[in-house]
């Protein structure tokens, strides 16, 4: 991972101790009640995340973050779409939101379809075959390497994103290149609940 501006280090400093602060079980300080009272004025999240849509892999739970704090956006396999360029640039454009960042998880299942797709050229139904043939690059990259073919496909496609995302949006490469913006990702272990950087 490349270095981050000052301000991105600090979200993603903040994520990871909110990942440490889940995983030691503590409670969310803040009452919803009166978070939800702080926040009808407006908010000020610190971080963008993309995720899978996997019931288990909730971004607020995960980073143990209450309202307000992340603004979030969830595709099947965690695949870059308009909507998720779109999130993105709203985040960087218009809240000043210094790190964006892309979370991975293990035991995917849409990354699954992905080998199948890569492995048997087995196609999934309807839309999930265009997941498929998204995630069939970081199927390709991680095929070779050691451990389970999918979990390391996840990574791959965490890396392959990231790199992606200046390429797809001007909004994203130029606030990287003012270092207004970082870019981070990582893989959420389904079975410790702990977030590694990729």
């Amino acid at each position: 991972m490349r270095s981050l501006p000052p301000p991105a280090q600090e979200s993603l400093n903040r994520l990871l101790a909110g990942n440490a602060r889940m995983r030691a079980g503590e409670a969310l300080a803040v009452p919803h009640e009166t978070r939800r009272l702080e926040l009808a004025s407006g908010q000020q999240p610190f971080a963008a995340v993309l995720t899978c849509v996997d019931s288990r892999v909730a971004p607020e739970i995960v980073f143990h973050q209450p309202a307000g704090g992340i603004i979030v956006s969830r595709v099947p396999g965690n695949v870059i779409e308009d909507d998720v360029l779109a999130t993105f640039e709203f985040a960087i454009w218009s809240l000043a939101i210094p790190l964006i960042f892309v979370l991975g998880h293990t035991s995917c299942a849409t990354t699954q379809f992905a080998i199948e797709f890569v492995r048997d050229r087995a196609k999934p139904p309807g839309k999930m075959l265009q997941i498929a043939r998204a995630l069939a690059p970081a199927a390709k990259r991680a095929y070779h390497l050691d451990g389970d073919w999918g979990d390391n496909a996840v990574e791959e496609h965490v890396r392959l994103v990231l790199e992606s995302l200046p390429h797809r949006s001007r909004t994203i490469r130029q606030a990287l290149k003012r270092n207004a913006a970082g870019l981070a990702g990582g893989v959420y272990d389904l079975r410790s609940g702990a977030v590694r950087l990729v």
